[in-house]
């Protein structure tokens, strides 16, 4: 009787170890009634690339879910001065101290091993988040996406904001890979086009939906 258990514990145990892994859904989102725009609103945001640290005061942007998975959103940075000199910095057209991004594809997402629901967002056509001038110098930030944790709301809880922060370490981000992808997702900066050094950007955005509550579904 003993050797029949243990041989169908053994059994057991094999069928286990050859089931391959279960990946957590990507998460999708029930859009509003009234449509998927959304306006973005947000405090300091500190870019380093490991060389310099510059610090802008405040984030807004707008967006849009053109699919419940995927979307574009623009980001503002405002007060931007470099922590050193205290020199403001921005981007053509802009007002001093104020940097735009260009109009970002985004994409929801798994943060891997967490499980937990991210966006990834990647850069424009032209291969850019951002330019912008800081002492005569054109700085560029390239690389092929930033990933950001969604903090609230939960899954399956209407809601008309969302909170996605986007953490990191000196020039690392907290998070750089996805359950839904092999690839390792990491920011670059360069200036005035020469090499590109590794960089990041930590900041907090909340979303406000304009067209009602969203839903966010595992």
């Amino acid at each position: 009787m003993k050797n029949k258990m243990l041989t169908t514990v053994v059994a057991a145990a094999l069928v286990f170890a050859v089931l391959p892994a279960v990946a957590s859904a990507t998460p999708s989102l029930d859009l509003p009634p009234g449509g998927g725009h959304f306006t973005a609103l947000g405090g300091a945001i500190i870019l380093r690339n490991g060389i310099v640290t510059l610090d802008c005061a405040s984030t807004t942007g707008t967006g849009d879910f053109t699919g419940p998975p995927e979307g574009t959103v623009q980001f503002l940075f405002h007060g931007c001065f470099a922590s050193v000199l205290g020199t403001p910095f921005g981007s053509s057209g802009q007002p001093a101290g104020t940097v735009t991004t260009e109009v970002l594809p985004f994409h929801l997402m798994t943060a891997k091993g967490s499980g937990d629901p991210a966006v990834l967002i990647t850069t424009a056509a032209n291969g850019r988040f951002t330019t912008f001038s800081y002492l005569g110098v054109l700085v560029s930030i390239t690389g092929n996406g930033i990933v950001g944790a969604i903090t609230a709301p939960a899954y399956n809880t209407p809601s008309e904001t969302f909170t996605f922060d986007f953490n990191a370490t000196g020039a690392s981000q907290e998070i750089t890979e996805t359950e839904e992808s092999a690839t390792k997702y990491t920011l670059e900066y360069s200036a005035n086009g020469g090499a590109a050094v590794p960089g990041s950007e930590e900041f907090e955005s909340v979303s406000t939906f304009t067209g009602g509550e969203a839903e966010l579904i595992e």
